[in-house]
């Protein structure tokens, strides 16, 4: 059998030019967008250290799993004061490549270095010996789970920790089991999936973090095509770090409506010596939903605190509208969208609604989220987008409003909804013949527009090609298999084909086996 040889491939993306071998090397031009992202945040924090710090003798980095390195050199490139990356993969091949495209991009292996060892262990000889990383990035094909306790102790105190996860369909409630065995949280399946897969991320972070004295501040948490990627500092304090369960919350969520409710696992009362601390008390709701009367599921805990920091977003958004940003970035628009919805989101609102999945339960036609957003800011309540979905309403008001407020325009707008069409024993019926408990007023109002809609491109559609990726050499593992399989179909059967031998084979000449009907034998 001959062998396949793949050529090298050569990337050029933002300043960098790397080659390699697809087989033996994972590289995935979607991820583009996560890099670009990167250098604006990581230019965003050394602004902020540089003000922070006595003195400033430029930042050191670890990436922690390379692939082909590509990450860093564009990190060393483009972003200023770094003084010192590390490039570190397990594969040895990976590290040799990396080595190929520090060289190939004129750069020198003693400042951005070149390293083989296991990502864990790097992290916790560099916590040991006391030569933690200003910035430490953990972007592994899949779960960063295993990785999260070492990370947090390999970032200086004040550091910064990039965090991307991948394995979606498990934060998302596909398998709440291994979600509860990688993250320590049990995801329940709702609309608002993608937002409470980061913030089981952060959960699980600021989890790994407290067992060190260590807390930790989000400074954007993202949600985005097929992955959260999370940047974060840690910090060193152990009364902040008791704190940490007050900033997180078990989840009700009922079965066949979207209402949901949030149980804070305790909650922290200042005095003289500083806080203390008492547990919740709840639940927060009944055991069926007063919605719809089905039943509530549970899960959690997730973060229940701000998942963004506005001080970051402002300076990343005030570096984008320079005008050579656009040249900077190929997925300029991208960023700036997400930043700016991001920028808007309640933070004091953990999850969302989806309006037209509220007015899907009831058999409604959406009215233009203008109109319900102009409803909710007249009665007294503050309302936002969420960077997770383009239909996602975030808002201080309770649940109990919410639905209010859809019985209350169906009264107003007869025609929209017949409370007669519906099954009696449906979630619909039981929802929409409570009857309105508020009135509203529906008038369109100008604070409550969406400005920023039509200026800026918010929710780009995904490119070509788009999704994860393969793992590196899965292809080639693939067709090893497959040859392998056949091999051992031709030794089982002398190498005569079988569908010949019954008089039902119709490949001729391009079957692989030989069309012989002596010496055979089952």
């Amino acid at each position: 059998m001959e062998k396949e040889e793949t050529k090298d491939k050569e990337i050029i993306e933002g300043t960098a030019k790397v080659l390699y071998n697809p087989e033996l090397v994972f590289y995935n031009p979607v991820q583009e967008f996560n890099r670009d992202l990167s250098i604006v945040v990581l230019k965003t924090f050394i602004e902020q250290w540089k003000s922070e710090v006595k003195e400033f003798h430029g930042i050191e980095i670890l990436e922690a799993l390379s692939a082909t390195g590509l990450r860093s050199i564009r990190y060393f490139n483009e972003v200023p004061s770094i003084k010192s990356i590390v490039v570190n993969d397990v594969d040895p091949k990976a590290v040799e490549a990396i080595e190929n495209n520090i060289k190939r991009n004129g750069l020198d292996t003693s400042v951005v270095k070149p390293n083989l060892g296991d990502a864990r262990q790097v992290m916790y000889q560099a916590a040991m010996n006391n030569q933690k990383y200003h910035v430490v990035d953990v972007d592994p094909y899949g779960t960063p789970s295993i990785f999260l306790d070492s990370a947090v102790q390999a970032t200086v105190n004040g550091g910064l920790l990039c965090v991307t996860a991948t394995d979606l369909a498990v934060l998302c409630g596909n398998h709440p089991e291994t979600c509860y065995t990688k993250y320590g949280s049990v995801p329940v399946r709702a609309k608002f999936c993608h937002e409470m897969a980061l913030r089981i991320v952060l959960s699980s972070v600021q989890s790994h973090a407290s067992r060190h004295k260590r807390y930790i501040v989000p400074l954007l948490s993202i949600s985005v095509d097929f992955y959260v990627r999370l940047f974060i500092r840690i910090y060193d304090s152990p009364v902040k770090a008791k704190l940490s369960f007050t900033q997180q919350s078990n989840l009700y969520q009922c079965t066949s409506c979207d209402t949901y409710h949030l149980q804070p696992l305790g909650k922290a009362i200042p005095s003289k010596s500083g806080f203390t601390y008492q547990l919740a008390t709840g639940p927060p709701c009944e055991p069926n939903c007063r919605t719809c009367s089905s039943a509530m599921k549970f899960g959690g805990p997730i973060w229940s605190d701000p998942i963004h920091h506005h001080p970051t977003l402002d300076l990343a958004l005030s570096s984008l509208r320079n005008p050579d940003s656009k040249i900077n970035y190929k997925t300029h628009a991208k960023i700036l969208g997400l930043l700016t919805v991001a920028k808007d989101e309640l933070q004091d609102s953990p999850l969302f609604y989806d309006f037209h999945s509220l007015c899907n339960r009831v058999k409604l036609a959406p009215p233009k989220t203008w109109v319900i957003r102009s409803a909710l800011v007249s009665a007294g309540y503050r309302v936002s987008l969420s960077h997770c979905s383009p239909n996602a309403i975030k808002t201080n008001a309770g649940v109990d409003v919410v639905w209010d407020l859809l019985r209350d325009w169906i009264r107003q707008n007869p025609g929209s909804r017949p409370l007669e069409t519906l099954n009696k024993n449906s979630p619909a019926f039981r929802i929409l013949s409570k009857g309105p408990g508020r009135v509203f007023d529906f008038t369109l109002r100008e604070d409550a527009k969406d400005i920023s809609k039509g200026l800026i491109p918010r929710f780009i559609p995904n490119p070509d090609n788009w999704g994860p990726g393969s793992r590196a050499g899965s292809k080639r593992k693939k067709k090893i298999n497959e040859s392998t399989q056949q091999i051992k179909r031709k030794k089982n059967h002398n190498g005569i084909c079988v569908k010949f031998r019954k008089g039902w084979c119709k490949k001729g000449d391009s079957c692989p086996y030989k069309h012989v009907i002596d010496n055979y034998s089952d």
